[in-house]
């Protein structure tokens, strides 16, 4: 699987994560990663996973930097049905100034679902090794 080709995509009112297989006349053509069920979904009803930021009180921190971090973490991630103050806690540790005011538990679980998905799917170090590549790719070299 080439790594670049690797679009995770969040489709509204449907459980886990697709992947992009093409655009159609009527929306977008996706595959979900477990289950293998191909859907087409509107475009106002997708959201990249690459486009996703969770706000901090500085700035905005893209999705995939937050997974590359969960994945380099050295310790226990909580389960996406932990109590608040645990996923509160693993957040902190990961990404220490989140904005408490825009960042809730539900999203906090949300992206713990998806990682959890990304890791059974055995997707989640491809998605880690392309969001890298990309960074690299964005960043002008320095001379």
């Amino acid at each position: 699987m080439n790594k670049k080709d690797l679009v995770l995509l969040s489709v509204t009112g449907k459980p886990g994560l697709y992947r992009l297989l093409g655009q159609t006349k009527s929306g977008i053509f996706a595959r979900h990663i477990t289950s293998g069920k191909r859907i087409v979904a509107s475009p106002f009803a997708v959201s990249m996973l690459d486009d996703i930021v969770i706000y901090t009180e500085e700035d905005k921190v893209p999705l995939t930097e937050v997974i590359k971090k969960m994945a380099a973490y050295e310790g226990e991630i909580p389960a996406p049905n932990a109590p608040k103050d645990a996923l509160q806690n693993f957040f902190r540790q990961i990404l220490p100034d989140y904005d408490e005011d825009q960042f809730y538990p539900s999203h906090m679980k949300k992206i713990l679902q998806w990682f959890d998905l990304l890791r059974q799917s055995e997707l989640l170090d491809d998605f880690v090794a392309r969001s890298a590549q990309t960074d690299k790719e964005e960043t002008p070299s320095e001379k």
